[in-house]
């Protein structure tokens, strides 16, 4: 039973309860499931409901890899979907054919509208601070936003949602918004989601410098580039984009004091020792 309500709080995050309850009057019996699955696609709220469990169990990669060399039965599920689409549900489900991969895309869409903003007028060493992505959507169709990510440089390190540094992991940090908490605090993968034309998003990614407690002493300032990448799906194609920012990390106040001190002791010294 445990191991039941685990899976619900994992694909159902939001909607926990509600599944629950349905499992509870056994609404997904042999004689009520279509019923109910047509009540729930029916519903307003709950109408995505089984779209979180396609993502979670990658459902629809599983059957473009089966049914690749079968494209008929994709093609019959992708004019399924997209009925729900005009719906405004399983906006996130896209069906991929084989024959995508090799027709030209018709339509040239450029580029999504990425901008970065640092929290900080100035960054100081030893001291967290974030880089907000805010991407919007310019098409007149729908996208789905995958991933928000950057490679961390050597001198950084990046911070997870709840304030854990993951200095021991190396590579790539990934962004997150507001609507990602809830997965993030039970170690879950955020799923993607969809942004309307003209809708934006703000991912965060929380970074500070690689070091020790003490290390921001001996820093020494900086001028670092971030490349950060966007992945999304358009046409029924993944994407990507990439934008770049600069940071300047300067030596803290703290830092240049405690020097001065340091200095001045140490040359109180010098000059006793000289005389």
């Amino acid at each position: 039973m445990c191991g039941f309500i685990g899976i619900l709080e994992s694909i159902w995050i939001y909607n926990r309860d509600y599944v629950n309850d349905l499992f509870s009057r056994n609404r997904f019996g042999p004689k009520d499931i279509i019923i109910t699955i047509r009540s729930i696609l029916r519903d307003r709220e709950y109408g995505n409901l089984f779209e979180n469990l396609l993502i979670f169990t990658d459902a629809v990669g599983m059957m473009e890899k089966h049914f690749k060399s079968n494209e008929v039965i994709l093609y019959q599920l992708r004019s399924e979907l997209s009925n729900l689409h005009n719906r405004g549900i399983y906006e996130r489900t896209v069906v991929s054919l084989p024959s995508d991969e090799i027709m030209a895309t018709p339509v040239s869409r450029g580029d999504l509208k990425v901008e970065v903003e640092v929290s900080k007028p100035l960054i100081v060493a030893g001291e967290q601070f974030s880089v907000f992505v805010n991407v919007t959507n310019p098409f007149e169709k729908p996208v789905i936003i995958y991933s928000v990510e950057t490679m961390i440089p050597s001198e950084l390190v990046s911070i997870n949602e709840m304030g854990n540094s993951s200095e021991k992991e190396i590579g790539v940090a990934e962004g997150f918004a507001t609507i990602d908490r809830d997965y993030l605090r039970k170690g879950i993968k955020p799923m993607p989601y969809i942004l309307q034309p003209d809708d934006r998003i703000c991912k965060q990614i929380v970074l500070k410098t690689r070091g020790k407690r003490w290390d921001w002493l001996a820093f020494t300032p900086v001028r670092l580039i971030l490349e950060i990448q966007v992945r999304y799906g358009v046409d029924y194609r993944t994407h990507l984009d990439t934008v770049k920012t600069e940071l300047d990390i300067q030596v803290g106040l703290k830092a240049i004091m405690v020097g001065a001190i340091f200095g001045g002791i140490l040359g109180g010294f010098v000059r006793m020792w000289s005389d």
